[in-house]
């Protein structure tokens, strides 16, 4: 677990949320559908998921890929019930940090 870590008094934390934005095309037969992609965080037409990643940054778990218009928060809500995260004891030991 990297130092910063324990410096930010993150070294309980198990799983991290984090939200990507892919940038897309805009579809431009279909209003609805280019309105729901535009994405705040890029400016401009994207996809957005939610991954569960370690601290060490290895990838558990994504949602599926949505329009950008859907906000990180709605979708953490929404799947954050869903998706039943299941780490063995490899977090039971006391973690120490390592140094680059």
């Amino acid at each position: 677990m990297p130092i910063r870590y324990f410096e930010l008094g993150l070294d309980k934390v198990g799983l991290l949320m984090d939200g990507k934005d892919c940038v897309t095309d805009t579809v431009r037969v279909n209003s609805f559908i280019s309105s729901s992609q535009y994405s705040d965080k890029m400016h401009c037409s994207a996809a957005r998921y939610i991954m569960w990643v370690l601290p060490c940054g290895l990838s558990v778990t994504y949602t599926p890929v949505f329009l950008g218009r859907t906000s990180e928060k709605a979708l953490v809500e929404y799947w954050g019930g869903r998706e039943v995260l299941t780490i063995s004891c490899i977090f039971n030991h006391p973690m120490k940090p390592y140094s680059n």
